[in-house]
C-alpha cells in the first residue's frame, strides 16, 4: 500500500506540473495561432501585416523554448528518480555536479536546512526554480562562480542563488516586453508563486546578482522545523555571499 500511495502522489505531482506549465504553454501557442491566422487575413499593408505576423512567430518560438526546457528537466527527474532516491539537497547536489562537468562554472552550496524539512510535494518545484536560475545564471551571466544557500529566516525558508556574473538592471530587464531573460525570471517567479513564496532579485553591473527565494512555514509548503540556529542562537539569514569577481 505504501508503494502505491508514493506512486500515486508522484502522478499527481507530474501531473499538476504538467498542467500549469505545459498546459499553458499550449493554450498560448493556441491562441497565437489563432493571431497569425487574424493577422493574414487582417486588411493592412504587407508591410504592417509582415511586422505583426514575425512577432508573433517569435513569441511561439519563446513558448516552445520554455515549454521544452520545463520538460527537459522533468524527463531529468523521471530519468534518474532523484528526488526520491535522494531528497532534494543530494538531489541538487548531484545535478550541480552534472552541471559542472559541462560547464566552466564553479558550483558550490551550503545548507543549514534538514532533509524532513521538505514536504514532498514542493520538492519537484523547489528542483525546478533551481534548475531553471543556473540555466539562467550559465546562459546569460557570464560567472565563473554559482553558490546556493538553503537556510532558516525567523517563519521562512531561504534559497539564495547568487553569482559573480555581469549583473544587470533589474528594472530594465522587466521592462523589455520581449526578451529571452526576461522570460527565464518570469518562470522562476510562476514557480515560486505556486509555492506561495516570495522572489527578491538583487544585481548590480560588474557585481553580480543575487536570486533570493523565500517561502513560508505553513502546512502547504515547509514542515516547521525543530529551529536552526547560529553559534549565537539566532535563526540563520541568507544574504549576499561575500565574494567578488574574482571568487571568495
Amino acid at each position: 500500500h505504501r508503494m502505491f500511495s508514493i506512486q500515486d502522489e508522484e502522478r499527481k505531482r507530474l501531473s499538476q506540473v504538467l498542467h500549469e506549465e505545459v498546459g499553458q504553454a499550449m493554450s498560448a501557442l493556441k491562441i497565437n495561432f489563432k493571431l497569425l491566422e487574424h493577422y493574414n487575413n487582417k486588411s493592412k499593408t504587407v508591410l504592417d501585416r509582415n511586422t505583426e505576423f514575425q512577432s508573433c512567430v517569435e513569441d511561439c518560438r519563446k513558448i516552445v523554448d520554455m515549454t521544452f526546457k520545463s520538460l527537459k528537466s522533468l524527463t531529468f527527474i523521471l530519468k534518474y528518480n532523484i528526488l526520491d532516491k535522494m531528497g532534494i539537497l543530494e538531489a541538487t547536489n548531484y545535478y550541480l555536479e552534472q552541471v559542472s562537468e559541462r560547464t566552466p562554472v564553479r558550483i558550490v552550496t551550503a545548507s543549514n536546512v534538514n532533509e524532513e524539512n521538505f514536504p514532498e510535494r514542493v520538492k519537484m518545484h523547489l528542483f525546478r526554480i533551481i534548475c531553471e536560475a543556473t540555466t539562467n545564471i550559465i546562459k546569460h551571466a557570464n560567472a565563473t562562480l554559482i553558490r546556493l544557500d538553503f537556510a532558516i529566516d525567523k517563519n521562512n525558508f531561504v534559497l539564495c542563488i547568487s553569482d559573480n556574473g555581469n549583473g544587470f538592471n533589474v528594472e530594465d530587464v522587466l521592462e523589455k516586453d520581449k526578451d529571452e531573460f526576461k522570460m527565464g525570471l518570469t518562470t522562476l517567479r510562476e514557480l515560486v508563486n505556486i509555492m506561495r513564496g516570495k522572489m527578491q532579485i538583487i544585481s548590480e553591473l560588474s557585481k553580480g546578482t543575487s536570486l533570493i527565494i523565500k517561502l513560508p512555514f505553513n502546512e502547504y509548503v515547509i514542515k516547521i522545523p525543530g529551529g536552526v540556529k547560529d553559534e549565537k542562537g539566532e535563526n540563520l539569514t541568507c544574504g549576499r555571499p561575500p565574494y567578488s569577481k574574482a571568487g571568495y
